[in-house]
C-alpha cells in the first residue's frame, strides 16, 4: 500500500484553475439537467394524467428531499474521506471506505422501507385531506421510489466515487444520459401506457437502474483507481458514525428543505379548505 501522492491525480497535478474549471462546469450541467427533468416530468404529468397527479407529488415532496437528505449523508461522508485517501495514494483506505458507505446505505433503506410499511398509507391519507385518488396516487409514488431507494444510493455513491478521481466531465455525461434516459421512459410510461404517477417513478427508478449499470461497468473493466472488487474484498460495515458524522452537513440543506415544505403544506391542510387540492397543485 502506497501512501505517496498518485501521479495520476488529476487534482494534484492539473493547474488550479483548470481542475476548478473541470470541476465546476460539469456540477452545474448536473444541476441544470435534474432542474430540466422536473420541469418536463411536472408537464408529462399535468398534460396525460392531471391536476390530481401534481397534487400527489406535492404532497409527497418533503419525503423525496428526506431521501436525497440521507442520500447526501451517505455519499457526502464517504466523499470527504475518499478525497483524503485518494490524494495520499491509499487505494485500500479507499476501496474499503467505499465498501463500508455501501453497508450504511443499505442500512438506511432498510430502516426507510420499514418505516413506510408502516406508517406510508397512514401519511398519505392524513395529507390528501382523505381524498383516496390523490392518497392512492402519493402512496403509489412513495412506494416505488423507496423500493427502488437501494439503486439511487448506490449511484449516488458511485458517480462521488468518479468524481473524486477527477472524472467529473463522466458523471455529467452519465447525468446528461440518464436525464434523457428518464425523459424518454417518462414519456412512454406515463403518456404511451398511462401508468400515471407510477409511470413516473419507474422512469426515475430504471434511468438509475440504467445509470448505475454503466458506472459499474466502467469501473469493472479497471478505469477506476478503485477496483470494483473492493466491494467484495472489504468489509461493510464499521466505520458508519464517521461517515454520518461528515456526511451530516451536507444534507441539512434538503433537510430544511423538508422542513419548510412540510410546514407549507401541514398550513394549507389546516386553512386552503376545498381548494386545498388545487393550491397544493399549484
Amino acid at each position: 500500500m502506497s501512501l505517496r501522492p498518485s501521479p495520476d491525480n488529476r487534482f494534484l497535478h492539473l493547474p488550479p484553475g483548470r481542475v476548478f474549471v473541470a470541476n465546476a462546469l460539469p456540477m452545474m450541467l448536473i444541476m441544470l439537467m435534474n432542474g430540466l427533468l422536473n420541469i418536463i416530468d411536472a408537464a408529462f404529468l399535468g398534460h396525460f394524467v392531471g391536476t390530481g397527479a401534481m397534487t400527489a407529488i406535492g404532497l409527497v415532496f418533503p419525503a423525496i428531499m428526506v431521501l436525497i437528505a440521507l442520500s447526501t449523508l451517505v455519499s457526502g461522508g464517504m466523499s470527504s474521506l475518499l478525497a483524503r485517501q485518494l490524494g495520499a495514494g491509499d487505494t485500500d483506505s479507499a476501496g474499503a471506505t467505499l465498501a463500508s458507505a455501501h453497508g450504511l446505505a443499505i442500512a438506511i433503506s432498510a430502516i426507510v422501507m420499514i418505516a413506510f410499511l408502516c406508517g406510508g398509507r397512514a401519511v398519505a391519507d392524513q395529507l390528501s385531506a382523505s381524498d383516496p385518488v390523490i392518497a392512492g396516487m402519493a402512496f403509489t409514488y412513495m412506494a416505488i421510489t423507496v423500493l427502488a431507494l437501494p439503486v439511487q444510493f448506490a449511484l449516488g455513491l458511485h458517480a462521488d466515487t468518479w468524481r473524486n478521481e477527477g472524472r467529473a466531465g463522466l458523471v455529467a455525461l452519465l447525468s446528461v444520459g440518464v436525464t434523457l434516459a428518464n425523459i424518454l421512459l417518462n414519456y412512454v410510461l406515463i403518456g404511451e401506457l398511462g401508468l400515471g404517477v407510477a409511470g413516473s417513478a419507474w422512469g426515475t427508478a430504471l434511468a438509475q437502474v440504467f445509470g448505475l449499470g454503466l458506472l459499474l461497468w466502467l469501473r469493472g473493466r479497471g478505469q477506476g483507481a478503485i477496483p470494483l472488487l473492493a466491494l467484495r474484498r472489504y468489509r461493510w460495515t464499521g466505520g458508519w458514525g464517521r461517515l454520518a458524522g461528515l456526511g451530516a452537513p451536507l444534507s441539512l440543506s434538503f433537510i430544511g428543505m423538508a422542513v419548510v415544505s412540510a410546514c407549507v403544506i401541514v398550513s394549507l391542510r389546516l386553512t386552503a379548505g376545498a381548494d386545498y387540492a388545487d393550491t397544493i397543485a399549484a
